[in-house]
This record gives C-alpha cells, structure tokens and sequence, in this order.
C-alpha cells in the first residue's frame, strides 16, 4: 500500500503526513479531512477484531467524519488463527459516515483520493503501488511530497521513496 504525503488546509499545503497505518493483521489508508484521520484509523483498528462480519460493525465514532474515504486490508490467516483458513486478504472500503463496501472479489487495482484517476491508470498499465502514487503527485495538484509505502510483515510505520 502506497500513498503520498500531501495534506491541505485553507488552501496551505502540508507535507510530511503519514496516510496509512497498520494494524496486527492489517493495512489501511485514507483520503480527506486529515483532522478526521486519527478517529478514522482509530475506527479502522477496531474493526481489524471482527473482519468476517462488516455487516455487524457499527457506525459509532464515525458520525461526524463526513470528508474521507478509506481503504481497509485484512490479511489472510492460517488454518486455526482466529477461525477458518483464509489465503485471500479482506478488503474493504469506508466513506463518510461509516459506510462499508466489502470487495467480495479481490480487485486487482483499488485507489482513493483525488489522485486515484491517476493511480490507477498507471497502475493498469502496469506500474506498481509507488510507482502509481509518483503518477498522482505529478499529474494531480492536490497529491504531493513524497511517496510511502507499507507492507504486511515489515513491521509498524513505512519507509518513503523520493
């Protein structure tokens, strides 16, 4: 998972924030009112605790977060961890409000923010997660700095490209 650096408020542009997270089991990222972000992610660890069952997650928290997207990935697990085997990971995406979309088949290419357009058109012609986000940061004027990445098994936090 990949995204870039770039957050804006009042039309002054910050750089240097951190978009992902990563939970025991689990990635995630958004997109929007970075001043929604630390509730979002808060949100977002808690429901890494009952991944099967999105249906059952509720709302609270979320009813005052109205400007953000956010991408949810829960990895697979092996026979006897947390019930049945699971090789494929959850993946899920929350918008304003708490509304949930599970992607019930793995999509090959998933993007938010206003640089998504961008991201998943080089994605489709065959770049990778950084690579796509370098895309939305030259093409998109509201993506910018630098491009992060984290991965399941590398540990908390991520590191950057230039």
């Amino acid at each position: 998972m990949s995204a870039d650096t770039m957050d804006m408020f009042s039309d002054m542009k910050h750089f240097g924030m951190m978009k992902m997270g990563q939970g025991t089991r689990s990635l995630y990222g958004f997109a929007g009112a970075v001043r929604q972000m630390p509730q979002v992610f808060e949100w977002l660890e808690n429901r890494e605790r009952s991944p099967d069952n999105p249906e059952t997650w509720a709302k609270d928290g979320l009813e005052d977060c109205d400007k953000f997207d956010a991408i949810l990935v829960i990895e697979g697990r092996a026979h006897g961890v947390d019930g049945p085997p699971r090789s494929d990971p959850k993946i899920y995406r929350i918008t304003m409000g708490g509304v949930c979309i599970e992607y019930k088949d793995s999509p090959q290419f998933i993007s938010i923010g206003t640089g998504s357009p961008f991201a998943l058109g080089a994605m489709h012609a065959g770049a990778s997660a950084p690579q796509a986000v370098a895309a939305a940061i030259r093409y998109d004027l509201c993506s910018g700095g630098k491009v992060n990445t984290i991965q399941f098994g590398k540990g908390k936090g991520g590191h950057e490209h230039a």
